[in-house]
């Protein structure tokens, strides 16, 4: 099991937090795609997300959303070491499983709370995040760029200005 916590800027306080850690599937709970890919294991190789919390202060402010993406970053880096099929989980109620279905997590079976995301979902959601900071970021430089240009063009125009007029005394 490995635990990540999120905590307060500048501080050691503990807002956020989960845990990972190696779990398997049985065959006859996953679709033929991935009983195919993983054929040849007993079981199919999975990350389980044991816990998740935010601490209540900062509830509905978009921390949870972040722990999940950082989840799925970390899934991502683990099936690229070891290869996996899923991220899978236990919702601990309908309240937690309609949560995690805004994330495209699937029940195993209709009704149940255990649920997962397959990693090539997980790739993709990554891959456009991925992209969008991209695009983020290119367009603070542009705006920093266009920024340092006005700058110039208005201390150019300052040089060749005549010097404001003063008046000494009355």
């Amino acid at each position: 099991m490995r635990a990540f916590v999120a905590c307060e800027e500048g501080s050691r306080t503990v807002v956020g937090y989960y845990y990972l850690t190696a779990t398997s599937v049985e065959h006859e709970d996953v679709g033929l795609e991935a009983a195919v890919d993983f054929n040849q294991f007993n079981k199919i190789p999975a990350v389980y997300l044991g816990m998740i919390g935010v601490h209540t202060t900062y509830c509905r402010q978009g921390l949870g959303t972040e722990l999940m993406f950082d989840i799925f970053r970390q899934a991502e880096e683990v099936a690229n070491r070891v290869g996996i099929w899923a991220l899978t989980l236990d919702a601990v109620d309908e309240e937690a499983a309609a949560y995690y279905e805004r994330f495209d997590f699937q029940r195993f079976k209709p009704g149940s709370l255990e649920m997962y995301l397959p990693i090539d979902t997980i790739r993709a959601v990554n891959e456009t995040r991925r992209e969008a900071d991209e695009e983020a970021r290119l367009e603070a430089e542009r705006l920093l760029a266009e920024a340092a240009n006005e700058e110039a063009v208005d201390q150019q125009a300052g040089e060749g200005a005549p010097p404001a007029e003063r008046t000494i005394g009355a």
